[in-house]
């Protein structure tokens, strides 16, 4: 029996380490279970909130994780393809906003068209009457001093219609954009002293005292053609409505160090206030009467409008003393080579 007790003794002691051990054991398991379930599911928690994040497509929101495990590895790829997918939808973003600019310049274009057709239509129904009466007048025979005539006035609506026709094409390349400005440096003073030439008849026929002060050689950088078309119809309009044996006043003058401004003022009849914003529009007539007697198509100062906004040019009119001005600005090259000494 005492060769048992040493067993007994070991068996005692084993099992007093045993219940010694079991708890700490049991502790350690459990401190060692949450430090990997944390090591889990904390990234877990991170990836998901990212994928929420991404569901809602907000980018900003990403949390990247930096470990070189899966979990990483996983977290990289949803950074790539969040950066993918926000460039993806700004691209789309962008063609979208481009296709619904495209599609409303369309729906302008068409909508410009169908009002380019129905002003032609209105517009040329009067010297289109006219016509069509003086030369029925032609058909059925008129007295051969009245022959004269009719074949003028015809001559004269017809052109009255070119003219009209030429204008709202014009206009239409405006209100669709397609006119492209070439600008170049060029003299304002000569493009005047031009566009003076080719009214000298109508200025002397009308006996206006013209009072041009271009004496200096101002230069802008500007298209040619382009200005060259707005002083032909600001002089052309100003000589149409300017009285009878008045002034007809040009002048050029430094409205900033690198803008030039130049005024073109007749001596006539005021303009009413409530027309002065509103001669620019197409077709829009102070005296509708007036135009007609005197060949304005009403579209010249509505296509000055387009020219000058594209030149970025700050443009008017103004009723004066002794008339009307109608005035226009453009950029100055050398401005110091002008200044007075």
């Amino acid at each position: 029996m005492t060769s048992l007790q040493p067993v007994g003794e070991a068996v005692d002691t084993l099992k007093r380490y045993i219940a010694f051990l079991a708890p700490v054991v049991l502790v350690i398991g459990l401190l060692l279970s949450w430090v990997y379930s944390r090591m889990v599911s904390r990234p877990l928690v991170r990836l998901t909130r990212s994928a929420t994040r991404l569901s809602e497509l907000d980018f900003a929101g990403h949390e990247e994780i930096r470990s070189q495990d899966e979990f990483g590895e996983l977290s990289r790829r949803m950074t790539a393809m969040s950066r993918n997918l926000e460039k993806a939808l700004a691209e789309l973003r962008q063609a979208n906003a481009q296709l619904k600019r495209d599609v409303e310049e369309k729906e302008r274009a068409e909508r410009l068209r169908k009002e380019l057709v129905a002003n032609i239509s209105h517009e040329l129904k009067t010297p289109l009457g006219i016509v069509k009466g003086f030369a029925e007048g032609l058909q059925d025979g008129v007295a051969a001093d009245k022959k004269e005539r009719y074949l003028s006035l015809i001559v004269t609506e017809t052109d009255r219609m070119n003219a009209l026709i030429m204008d709202m094409l014009e206009l239409s390349r405006f209100e669709v954009s397609a006119v492209k400005l070439q600008p170049e440096a060029i003299s304002l003073t000569d493009l005047i002293r031009k566009a003076l030439r080719s009214f000298s008849g109508k200025i002397e026929e009308k006996g206006l005292r013209l009072e041009a002060g271009t004496d200096e050689d101002w230069r802008v950088e500007a298209d040619p053609k382009r200005i060259e078309q707005v002083l032909m119809n600001l002089l052309g309009n100003a000589i149409r409505h300017a009285a009878e044996g008045g002034a007809l006043a040009i002048a050029v003058t430094r409205q900033s160090p690198d803008l030039v401004r130049a005024t073109i003022e007749n001596e006539g009849p005021p303009i009413a206030e409530p027309d002065l914003d509103r001669i620019w529009e197409q077709f829009y007539r102070a005296e509708r009467s007036r135009d007609r007697k005197s060949g304005g198509t009403g579209l010249g100062l509505a296509i000055v409008k387009h020219i000058l906004t594209l030149h970025g040019s700050e443009f008017g009119v103004r009723n004066t003393p002794r008339g009307v001005a109608f005035y226009f600005t453009l950029k100055e090259i050398g401005g110091d080579s002008n200044d007075e000494p």
